[in-house]
């Protein structure tokens, strides 16, 4: 009896040992809807899996911004009043509409919000009590962003020996140089790049001088000002913890984006975000009824579409009248009496679409997006052709990405006015429908069916990770080699000097023997 009793006991315990929840930090600062979202749902989903999960969600203005988590505990933190000030003007909420889309801009707006990120950082740091609340709790594990690298030294200040890091967009340039990888810029276009993977020379050059142009930012500037700024908060050596992270979760999935060289420590966890589709309302059967073709157009949360100038609202609208034969549904904030033309009967707006649910209904048939990630992760997972109209940032990427695979057709939003170009987009795709719908139906049989899904890999990486630690032994060792060694250079350039003085060498022999020979025979004949 006794005896029983210890057993069961002994194994109640070992089972006690073998579930014990990990104590999560998840670090998300609120620069944009979609990155609040992927990084909120990578809470909740551990959070189900019964972990302690706690979101640090540092404000960078006072846009009301969702949560991103609906289960984890929150700790928010008011932002630095100059960044709160500056965020607005300086990232692309204020004019993506008009932002022009090129390398100098794309720059120019990474360089300046790094610079707010950087004294948000420092804001954080200075939060004594959100810092003594932190290191109290004794984190296993801390998932942040990579968004800056920032999280590097936070992880180091609250004394959270394991990392993971995370990118709500794709595999992130500047982590490239971190993890050991060459950025391949012959055939991988850059995050925020317009090309697909077989470039012209011109695109080449252009993602070639990117990423260089990146990479000497990154090291030489943005690396030394963390550098500073952690050494003289926390006396933390920054340059020697800047790579120290056992995991990358990213944001999309292998068959769907560009291929490019990853390391054991990079997991794609896309879909993630995608919730389950629920039942659409009677209201919206009753709209989707009315005619044989219906198509959702919504640009996401952050493009709100009544901000769009006037001009591309009445391209719209005209498109909208003359294909009276489809149910447009458009997600627009703002009461019809605000837009520039009378709304035509086809049409349908809200300010607030189930964008998710009405994707799963089989009477959709084009979506029209910005191409945010997670719109088209959306698209895919439910088998819908889209248009894709990117605005700024990654999602001109994401555009030429899913072109590439034909389940997608790329439109300039700077054409937006003219209604004709817009008709004819539409038309390429409804007249070529079979053979779009067939691709993105593998690219959902690919989704559903894939080995492991997000939510497992999330699930299992972090535990792996909070248990086992960064796991230093899967690092590349050319993460700590110099430019000079990595590329050989110290093999290269003594092979080309010792080739280079045996053509000189050869050369001059030659000459030498011409010469010889031709003085020789001269001397001969005069003789």
């Amino acid at each position: 009896m006794y005896i029983t009793i210890i057993v069961v006991i002994s194994i109640f315990l070992q089972l006690l040992l073998f579930v014990q929840p990990l104590k999560i930090l998840v670090y998300a600062p609120k620069v944009g809807h979609s990155h609040i979202n992927f990084n909120g749902r990578i809470a909740d989903i551990l959070v189900k899996a019964g972990h302690d999960v706690t979101f640090l969600t540092p404000k960078l203005s006072n846009i009301a911004f969702i949560n991103g988590t609906k289960l984890a505990k929150i700790i928010s933190v008011e932002p630095h009043p100059y960044v709160a000030e500056k965020f607005f003007e300086t990232s692309a909420l204020k004019n993506m509409w008009n932002l022009d889309e090129n390398i100098i801009n794309a720059f120019d707006l990474f360089s300046s919000m790094s610079n707010l990120m950087i004294i948000s950082c420092e804001h954080l740091i200075d939060q004594k009590e959100i810092t003594q609340q932190i290191v109290k709790e004794k984190y296993d594990v801390m998932i942040a962003e990579y968004f800056t690298t920032c999280p590097i030294g936070l992880a180091d200040h609250y004394n959270v020996s394991s990392l993971i890091v995370t990118s709500a967009m794709t595999f992130n340039d500047i982590v490239y140089p971190l993890i050991g990888l060459n950025f391949p810029s012959s055939y991988v276009p850059g995050s925020f790049m317009p090309f697909k993977e077989k470039m012209t020379y011109k695109e080449r050059v252009i993602n070639t001088l990117q990423y260089v142009t990146l990479k000497y930012y990154l090291e030489n500037i943005l690396f030394k000002k963390y550098e500073e700024l952690f050494l003289r908060k926390t006396k933390t050596k920054f340059n020697k913890i800047k790579n120290n992270f056992g995991a990358i979760f990213v944001n999309t999935v292998p068959w769907m984006d560009f291929p490019f060289p990853i390391t054991p420590k990079v997991h794609f966890i896309g879909g993630s975000g995608v919730p389950e589709p629920k039942n659409i309302s009677k209201e919206w059967d009753e709209i989707l009824s009315l005619r044989k073709k219906n198509i959702l157009l919504s640009f996401g949360s952050v493009a709100q579409a009544f901000k769009m100038p006037v001009s591309y609202k009445k391209g719209i609208i005209e498109m909208m009248k003359e294909m009276e034969d489809i149910t447009f549904i458009w997600k627009y904030e703002k009461k019809s009496d605000t837009l520039p033309l009378e709304i035509p009967k086809n049409v349908f707006i809200s300010n607030w679409v189930p964008q998710n649910d009405l994707l799963n209904d089989k009477r959709i048939t084009i979506f029209i997006t910005h191409g945010g990630l997670n719109s088209i992760t959306e698209a895919v997972s439910r088998g819908k052709v889209t248009l894709t109209i990117p605005l700024f940032g990654d999602q001109i990427r994401n555009a030429q990405m899913v072109e590439r695979l034909n389940i997608s057709k790329v439109f300039n939003k700077y054409q937006l006015s003219n209604s004709k170009l817009l008709i004819d987009a539409i038309n390429h795709l409804l007249n070529n429908i079979d053979v779009y719908s067939k691709n993105v139906h593998k690219q959902q049989s690919l989704m559903k069916n894939r080995p492991f899904t997000a939510e497992e890999t999330i699930i299992k990486i972090t535990e792996f990770i909070g248990k086992h630690g960064n796991l230093p032994e899967m690092d590349l060792y050319s993460s700590k080699m110099s430019s000079f060694i990595f590329y050989n250079l110290d093999i290269i350039l003594p092979a080309l000097f010792i080739f280079l003085f045996f053509i000189i060498c050869t050369i001059r022999a030659i000459i030498y023997i011409f010469k010889h020979f031709y003085l020789f025979k001269k001397k001969t004949k005069v003789e």
